[in-house]
């Protein structure tokens, strides 16, 4: 980056400049200017990102590492690492292997089903059509019961 260079940057969809090459540089440290924010000056045919002009995100390497890792706990005695994946109770969450085995098994045991499902609807014994069971064939009317009147009660001969 050349000290006589004339800078303009986009934040925001805006366009703000002419800057200082310092002053580019203040803004990236400061963290006003991130590394996807757009920069461009009168020797390049495009805008560029902050992150691919070289040196230009190194000099604010100190600002936007962020936090050293934290120490070792100190106490009874020293626990071995915890691995990422442990939950807080110390029980591992189910593996991917499990998931799809899990997911496999109760896919065949829903086709099984839909199977034996489909063949009850096919049953032959279901399929037979039913005859309708045969009627006895009477000549001769229906007894008179013991309500019934008698023919010639009321009339005179």
């Amino acid at each position: 980056m050349a000290a006589g260079q004339q800078w303009y940057y986009v934040k925001n969809q805006q366009k703000y400049g002419p800057v200082s090459a310092a002053e580019l540089q203040s803004l990236v440290r400061s963290g006003k200017l991130g590394p996807r924010d757009l920069i461009w000056t009168d020797q390049w045919p495009d805008w560029r990102a902050v992150a691919t002009v070289p040196g230009l995100m190194g000099s604010a390497a100190g600002a936007q590492s962020g936090p050293p890792p934290l120490p070792p706990r100190a106490g009874k005695g020293s626990a071995p690492p915890r691995d990422d994946a442990e939950e807080a109770d110390g029980r591992r969450p189910p593996s991917t292997m499990g998931i799809v085995i899990g997911a496999l098994a109760g896919g065949i045991a829903l086709t099984v089903l839909a199977c034996c499902g489909i063949a009850a609807l096919f049953d032959p014994v279901n399929v037979a059509p039913q005859r309708p069971a045969p009627r006895a064939v009477v000549d001769e009317p229906p007894a008179r019961g013991f309500l019934d009147p008698e023919p010639d009660a009321g009339q005179s001969m």
